[in-house]
């Protein structure tokens, strides 16, 4: 389930979500894309897996104009030497 703000075109996704970005993939309950200030973000448990990594947190923040990922809260990483987060 998810909604679009046509005027802002902001992005609200809910239920169980799965996102797929090259060999990565995001899953969670909800997910916000806030173009304004171009940042992904999700308020509850959050598991990112990439090749043979994964990561778990209670929170996640990507923002794109910085290139970051922060991830906030419970944390439980598992990261191989393959480890790459696309860009």
């Amino acid at each position: 389930q998810g909604s679009i703000d046509t005027k802002e075109n902001d992005i609200h996704l809910f239920d169980t979500i799965f996102v797929r970005y090259g060999d990565t993939i995001i899953r969670t309950d909800q997910l916000h894309y806030n173009k304004k200030s171009h940042i992904i973000y999700s308020n509850v448990h959050v598991t990112i897996n990439s090749n043979d990594s994964i990561l778990e947190s209670d929170s996640l923040k990507i923002d794109l104009n910085k290139n970051t990922l922060l991830l906030k809260g419970h944390f439980l990483g598992i990261l191989s030497d393959s480890f790459d987060f696309p860009q």
